[in-house]
């Protein structure tokens, strides 16, 4: 980690503990592709409706897409909130 990373880090925590911070809201969601319904062989195109989950959670805090490929959550998100599809 470098000096400006963890500066980062520590400044963003800092921050999350002031009363009336906006709390920032980290959001991981499946990759919207085309998939093919085994009832009836055709392919779907995927749903959208996460973005209703992310305009609701926008209205009272800050909502960042997030990234998980390299294992690390941003030190500004306060809280992660995982979206995966049923299978």
């Amino acid at each position: 980690m470098s000096e400006a990373s963890l500066r980062t880090e520590i400044e963003s925590a800092l921050k999350r503990g002031a009363p009336g911070f906006l709390k920032t809201v980290g959001l991981w969601q499946p990759a919207q592709v085309p998939m093919q319904n085994p009832m009836t062989g055709q392919v779907q195109q995927p749903l959208s409706s996460w973005q209703m989950v992310q305009d609701q959670l926008s209205q009272n805090y800050t909502v960042k897409p997030v990234d998980l490929k390299s294992g690390n959550v941003p030190g500004d998100v306060d809280v992660l909130l995982v979206i995966a599809r049923r299978r």
